[in-house]
C-alpha cells in the first residue's frame, strides 16, 4: 500500500516537475542566445500540414513570436494551403485561391523581417521542434555560425514553455483587413467551435474540442450579472455550427483529410446543428450568430471585443492573441498556454 503511494506521489509530480525543469532551461538559455548566436534564420514551413485557417496562422505567429523571443532572424514565408470546412464560403478553386492571397496578406510583424542573406542560407527542414532539438542546433550554430535556416512546421514544444513568449512580439492584422463594422457599446463576442457535434473526439486528442454550451452559459450569465450588467449591449457568437442538421462534400482534393474522422463516412461529413436562443433568454441582450463565412472576417470581430470568450480552437487563439483592449477567456482544458491576463474559465 505504502508503495502504491509513492507511486502515485511521483506520477503527480512528474509533470508539473517536469514543465518547471523546461522553462528553467530555456529560461537561462534565453540571454546566451541572444549574444552568442550568429546567422542563424528561422522559418515557417506550411508545406508539411494541411490545416485550417485558424491552426496555420497560429502556427506561423509562434514561430515568428519564438524568432523574436530568442533574437533570432525571421525569415518569411507564404502559407500554401489551409483545409476547407462546411461552412466557408470558398468551395471552388478560384474562391479557394483568392482565399489564399488574403491569407497571406492578412498579418504583418513590424520590424520583425530578416532579409534572405546573399547566397542564401542552408536549410533544416524540422516538422516539430522539440527543446532537446532547438538547443542542439543552438550549439551547433554557436560552434559553426554559417547562416542556416530552420524551416519549422511547429514551435509549440519550445514556445510553451518560454512564458512571455508573446509579451513584446508584435503582430497585427494588415491596414487593408482592420476595418469592420463597430458595435455601439460594450461587445461580447463568444467563439463556438463545434465540429460535427456530440461532443465528439477528434484522433490525435485525448478531449473533446466541443466545450458544453452551458459552460459558456454561465460565464456570460455571471459577466452579465456582475458589474457589466448594463454595459454589454450586444453578444456575437461565431460558430461553426447550422442551424439545421447539414451534409457536406468536402472538395475531391481535400477528402482524404477527413478520413476517419467523426462524422464522415463515403465522403460526406454529417454535421448536427445548433440552437443558441437560451443565451438570449437569460440574458435578455440583443444577440447576432453569425453562422460560418470567412474565419479571417471571424478574427477581426474577436480581435475587435470587449469580451472574448474562446473555445478550444486556433482561430480563437490567433484572435485573442490579436485583442489588445477585451479581456478574453480561455477554457482551462484547452492544450495551448494562456497568456497571463487571460482569465481560465471551466470549459
Amino acid at each position: 500500500m505504502k508503495h502504491n503511494r509513492v507511486k502515485d506521489i511521483v506520477r503527480k509530480s512528474y509533470f508539473p516537475l517536469t514543465r518547471i525543469f523546461k522553462i528553467l532551461i530555456l529560461r537561462f538559455s534565453h540571454s546566451a542566445i541572444h549574444r552568442l548566436v550568429k546567422n542563424l534564420y528561422i522559418s515557417y514551413d506550411s508545406r508539411a500540414a494541411v490545416d485550417g485557417t485558424g491552426a496555420q496562422l497560429q502556427r506561423l505567429i509562434s514561430v515568428a513570436a519564438l524568432s523574436n523571443f530568442f533574437g533570432l532572424n525571421y525569415l518569411p514565408s507564404k502559407i500554401e494551403n489551409f483545409s476547407v470546412h462546411a461552412l466557408d464560403p470558398f468551395q471552388s478553386e478560384k474562391d479557394y485561391l483568392d482565399q489564399l492571397v488574403r491569407l497571406n496578406q492578412f498579418l504583418t510583424f513590424p520590424n520583425m523581417i530578416s532579409i534572405d542573406p546573399e547566397g542564401g542560407t542552408k536549410k533544416i527542414f524540422i516538422s516539430r521542434l522539440t527543446i532537446r532539438r532547438f538547443l542542439f542546433e543552438i550549439f551547433k550554430q554557436i560552434f559553426k555560425p554559417n547562416p542556416r535556416t530552420l524551416v519549422v512546421l511547429e514551435v509549440y514544444p519550445v514556445s510553451e514553455f518560454c512564458p512571455g513568449v508573446f509579451t513584446d512580439f508584435g503582430v497585427r492584422i494588415s491596414e487593408s483587413f482592420q476595418q469592420i463594422a463597430t458595435v455601439d457599446g460594450c461587445h461580447l463576442v463568444v467563439h463556438y467551435r463545434q465540429g460535427v457535434g456530440g461532443n465528439v473526439i477528434y484522433p490525435g486528442q485525448k478531449i473533446p474540442r466541443q466545450i458544453e454550451f452551458n459552460k459558456i452559459v454561465d460565464v456570460v450569465s455571471d459577466l452579465i450579472s456582475g458589474s457589466n450588467v448594463n454595459l454589454i449591449s450586444q453578444i456575437t457568437i461565431l460558430t461553426d455550427a447550422p442551424d439545421t442538421i447539414s451534409f457536406y462534400t468536402p472538395p475531391e482534393n481535400q477528402r482524404l483529410l477527413w478520413e476517419g474522422t467523426p462524422g464522415y463516412s463515403d465522403g460526406i461529413m454529417t454535421i448536427q446543428p445548433m440552437n443558441f436562443s437560451e443565451l438570449h433568454a437569460i440574458t435578455r441582450v440583443p444577440i447576432l450568430v453569425i453562422r460560418g463565412g470567412n474565419p479571417l472576417d471571424a478574427i477581426k470581430v474577436m480581435a475587435s471585443s470587449d469580451f472574448l470568450i474562446m473555445s478550444k480552437s486556433s482561430l480563437s487563439y490567433v484572435g485573442a492573441l490579436l485583442n489588445r483592449k477585451g479581456v478574453v477567456y480561455c477554457p482551462r482544458s484547452f492544450w495551448h498556454n494562456p497568456l497571463g491576463s487571460w482569465v481560465q474559465y471551466d470549459g
